[in-house]
């Protein structure tokens, strides 16, 4: 095939639009225009040229990469076989540490390799501990330790 067809609808004004996301989505404005160009394209035989045009068959290297099961239940040893076919069981996971300046600046940043799992759960935990209760959440925190000690 020779042509490519494109209906775009936009606003660069943000300001300007409607009052829904479903008025203005592709759907209900570009979508009506390129449908009544393809018609209009079908019906007049000047253009019958490019309207009947047909892809190359593929290869049967490419329809056999395509060839796949037509239904795939959720499984989790089928995600795990599947990312580990992808990665071929080479994935090495990292805690990334970032170390900030008191203005929150990054000073630097370091990666270590995760040896087990469960170092990776210990860092959710204090991630979620460092993060819950907002931005002033560190003086809370200093302040029990303070009281601890």
């Amino acid at each position: 095939p020779y042509m490519v067809a494109v209906s775009w609808v936009g606003n660069d004004d943000y300001r300007i639009g409607f009052s829904s996301t479903g008025l203005g989505a592709g759907a209900n404005s570009a979508l009506p225009i390129y449908a009544k160009f393809m018609q209009q394209l079908n019906q007049d035989t000047t253009y019958a040229e490019l309207t009947k045009q047909r892809f190359k068959a593929p290869s049967a290297e490419v329809r056999e990469a395509l060839s796949c099961a037509p239904i795939v239940k959720d499984s989790t040893s089928r995600v795990t076989k599947f990312f580990e076919s992808i990665f071929n069981g080479q994935e090495q996971k990292f805690i990334k540490k970032v170390y900030l300046d008191d203005n929150g600046a990054i000073i630097r940043t370091e990666e270590e390799p995760v040896i087990s799992d469960e170092a990776i759960d210990e860092t959710e935990e204090v991630e979620e501990e460092n993060t819950s209760g907002g931005f002033f959440s560190f003086l809370k925190r200093k302040k029990k330790n303070d009281e601890e000690n």
